[in-house]
């Protein structure tokens, strides 16, 4: 549709879509069954790929649109290019889920065991060992991940610590405990983190960290309950 409300393409009828999202040139449109299979069209509604009944739950695009990596219920991890060929695959096993680099230089796959990370030709860079895993996020410049994770199979949210993981290095560096948001800034010179867990009162208590440095720069507590924090988009 376009502003007015107007329909500009027609893609036909599907059924049991669970997902579409614009590619990052949105030039392109990814869509995902509930059956696992993918499709990618262009704006004028002409399919591009179809990768059918793979069970199919995660599927991304490559920041340069010339491939996709997609991960299935069975736990694996493949590249595709957009003629539907298989390029690749990234051993991991078990995975729960994955993520590219903002570079598309790399792939991060997260497993029970840990994180593990791959370059887009399938070789092995790195693996951190850290049961329960939760969340990840890469470095804006696509060199480090913000970890998050349990410290033991307790669920509380007490037991819940942030770390940066240099995978080039392998190296980890121990953030915070307790921290119930974290934000890279744009530029990815600093994290942002901090917040009370669900439940618990005011003052809620922030510091923004340095990753050059790995020093504290600045720490504030906010008089009032916080719904959510960002960077503006100039850092």
């Amino acid at each position: 549709f376009d502003a007015e409300g107007e329909v500009v393409s027609d893609f036909g009828k599907r059924t049991n879509i669970r997902e579409t999202r614009f590619s990052a040139s949105t030039q392109l449109i990814l869509s995902r069954t509930g059956e696992g299979s993918v499709h990618l069209w262009d704006l004028d509604g002409t399919q591009l790929l179809e990768l059918n009944n793979l069970g199919i739950l995660q599927a991304e695009l490559t920041p340069d649109e010339e491939s996709l990596i997609t991960l299935s219920n069975k736990g694996k991890t493949q590249r595709w290019d957009l003629d539907g060929k298989k390029l690749g695959a990234f051993n991991a096993q078990s995975a729960k889920s994955m993520q590219i680099s903002p570079t598309g230089e790399h792939v991060l796959i997260a497993s029970d065991d840990g994180f593990r990370v791959w370059d887009l030709q399938g070789q092995f860079v790195s693996y951190l060992k850290i049961a329960n895993n939760r969340t990840t996020v890469f470095s804006p410049d696509g060199q480090k991940v913000l970890v998050r994770a349990l410290r033991d199979s307790d669920r509380d949210s007490d037991s819940d610590f942030v770390a940066l993981w240099d995978f080039r290095k392998n190296r980890v560096t121990r953030l915070e405990s307790i921290p119930r948001y974290t934000r890279f800034s744009p530029d990815g010179q600093y994290i942002l983190l901090g917040g009370r867990a669900e439940g618990d009162y005011v003052p809620e208590s922030f510091r923004l960290w340095d990753l050059e440095s790995e020093q504290t720069v600045a720490d504030f507590d906010l008089n009032e309950r916080v719904a959510g924090i960002e960077f503006s988009s100039k850092g």
